[in-house]
């Protein structure tokens, strides 16, 4: 969508806002409530709790998640011809353009479908609840 911004005008950019902020509230959201099902699902199985081993990998993992994109974008935008404080020429605002549309929209998507392989569903969690209180009652 913000891709296309440019030609759709600010209007739309501004009233597209909110919708984004809703999606990516989810992408905040979702992510620490399945860690926090997983976390259990370990416990349930394994009989020990390991929660702090689950944050601090999850952790970790983010800020190397975040490392690599920031290096990234840095290492494209070089290459478009960035400059700091000057008009961009054309190939760094597409980059720019890319980096705000298609590939975190096609980050998003693979991690969508790698959702559909996440074993939890609401049956499975009930389930293990039902173990989980069985086993300490």
């Amino acid at each position: 969508m913000y891709f296309f911004a440019h030609r759709l005008g600010s209007t739309f950019f501004f009233a597209a806002i909110p919708f984004a902020g809703i999606g990516l509230g989810f992408t905040y959201a979702v992510p620490w409530s399945m860690l926090a099902d997983a976390i259990e699902w370990d416990t349930v199985t394994s009989g020990i709790r390991k929660e702090g081993v689950y944050y601090g990998f999850w952790t970790f993992l983010s800020k190397c998640g975040q490392a690599v994109s920031i290096g990234l974008s840095g290492l494209f935008l070089g290459f478009s011809g960035y400059i700091a404080d000057v008009p961009q020429g054309p190939e760094t605002i597409q980059v720019i353009r890319l980096f705000f549309g298609p590939v975190p929209a096609a980050v998003l998507l693979c991690g969508i479908i790698l959702l559909f392989a996440y074993p939890i569903s609401e049956k499975v969690y009930l389930e293990m609840m039902e173990k989980k209180d069985h086993i300490s009652g």
